[in-house]
């Protein structure tokens, strides 16, 4: 069975705790703590940090905060800029289960990051997360095309319920398939949430993408129809 690293980070960020999430999901969803997001080593610490697109082509690794209480854990990561007219049904682009916390925290200032990614005025002591279960909906990674607005794209940690499977009505969004990638659109967030009896996320990111270039840069980012 294939190990999955996935890692979540905790920072004490300097923020109201409606911005862990984008605007679009700020009345549907109130997580208390951040995580960190890892692409090929490039540390999303900053909410609606910019990134470029080719640091997204792998699944991220996510670190939680060293005293987060809860494990396992379930990981969403969405788009909920698809529908502009209804922001909860999403693009899928992975969940992942089982989801345990390392027992060794460490501290990022530790870490080899990009300029700009971590701040040293933030508490970075965090743990990352760690799965040997394949992933529940494998990753597709976003797709930007030039010429449409930028995306929120979101990262959801919830506690995973004892027992928890994906309910039937659900199942149909979790195959990989390139070749039809329409699949793991209009995912009905909501109801998959209260259906899989998830409540709230308990902590929670989100990230914007450029095409190339410089990742700090304020270009827009696009996507395919899929995002």
């Amino acid at each position: 069975m294939r190990l999955i690293f996935i890692s979540t980070a905790v920072f004490l960020f300097p923020f109201s705790l409606a911005a862990l999430v984008p605007p679009e999901l700020s009345e549907y969803f109130f997580p208390k703590e951040p995580l960190v997001a890892n692409f090929h080593g490039l540390q999303i610490a900053q909410l609606g940090q910019y990134i470029a697109t080719n640091d997204t082509t792998l699944p991220p690794q996510i670190d939680v905060l060293a005293n987060s209480k809860w494990s396992p854990y379930l990981l969403l990561m969405i788009d909920p800029d698809y529908n502009k007219t209804v922001p909860t049904s999403v693009v899928l682009h992975t969940i992942v289960g089982n989801l345990t916390a390392s027992p060794h925290p460490f501290n990022a200032s530790n870490q080899t990051t990009k300029p700009g990614v971590i701040s040293p005025a933030f508490n970075t002591s965090f743990v990352p997360l760690h799965t040997s279960s394949p992933a529940l909906a494998p990753y597709i990674h976003p797709l930007p095309q030039p010429g449409q607005p930028t995306h929120n794209y979101t990262l959801l940690l919830f506690r995973q319920p004892f027992d928890f499977s994906v309910p039937a009505a659900f199942q149909s969004f979790l195959p990989l398939k390139l070749s039809n990638v329409y699949t793991r659109t209009n995912f009905p967030l909501l109801d998959f949430v209260r259906e899989s009896g998830l409540r709230q996320p308990i902590a929670s990111s989100w990230f914007r993408l450029i095409l190339d270039g410089n990742a700090t840069s304020t270009a827009h980012e696009t996507t395919t129809s899929t995002g």
